[in-house]
């Protein structure tokens, strides 16, 4: 945890100095205002529960200690610990067949954030 928050620091602090510059595009996305989510990307309580029971035995399955977050809202659902301290945060998105999947704003700037550590996990 000590080295995370070293390299949290390190990154304030270089984004307090930084340059104008042209930036680097990522992604690309389309927002429609005001325009309801596809019938295929809609959640479903019931199948998303299983997702995450599916999540969590999985990373067990691994050895890590996952913990259910979801309640929270932190824009992650698990944040799973392994025995070295490294952590996964996973945004668990379940679906009864295959589609789109949408991610909100606030999971969208949790992925950008977290990076690297950032999980996405798409259960079908």
């Amino acid at each position: 945890m000590e080295q995370k928050k070293i390299r949290l620091q390190d990154e304030l602090r270089a984004q307090t100095s930084l340059y104008p510059s042209e930036p680097d595009v990522l992604a690309v996305i389309r927002v429609l205002p005001g325009v309801s989510l596809p019938e295929e990307m809609a959640g479903d309580e019931a199948i998303e529960r299983v997702g995450m029971e599916l999540a969590l035995r999985y990373e067990r399955e691994q050895g890590r200690e996952p913990e259910d977050v979801s309640a929270q809202a932190l824009g992650y659902d698990i944040r799973s610990v392994d025995a070295a301290g490294n952590c996964r945060y996973i945004e668990v998105k379940a679906r009864a067949k295959s589609g789109a999947i949408a991610l909100t704003p606030n999971e969208w700037l949790m992925a950008n954030r977290l990076g690297d550590e950032y999980w996405l996990y798409v259960i079908e």
